[in-house]
């Protein structure tokens, strides 16, 4: 309950014994309400570049050409669609279907 109202959020408990509910009820009367958000992380938004653009066909030869070279260089798929994703502006996804796509 003490994470909760740190936060910014309303709780709600309960507890059977009268001697435990009044120890608790009192440590949560001195908890701030809210008192923990300005520690939030926040998080890295990165939108790609060419985001919702479409792929061009020349965009799309020069997609595999690199895939097929960072695959002879023993990399994982993650370390290729991270590199891939860089150099083409696009996110993850968009990498990763349109490498599926060409490959059929």
């Amino acid at each position: 309950m003490r994470t909760a109202i740190e936060l910014g959020r309303y709780a709600t408990g309960f507890e059977i014994s009268d001697e435990i509910y009044s120890h608790h009820a009192n440590q949560i009367s001195e908890i701030s309400f809210g008192s923990q958000l300005s520690n939030l992380r926040q998080p890295n938004v990165r939108v790609p570049s060419n985001q919702g653009e479409p792929w061009s066909d020349a965009d799309k030869a020069s997609l595999l050409e690199q895939y097929e070279k960072l695959v002879q260089k023993d990399l994982s798929k993650k370390e290729i669609v991270a590199t891939l994703m860089e150099e083409f502006g696009r996110g993850r996804f968009a990498i990763r279907k349109m490498l599926r796509n060409l490959s059929q």
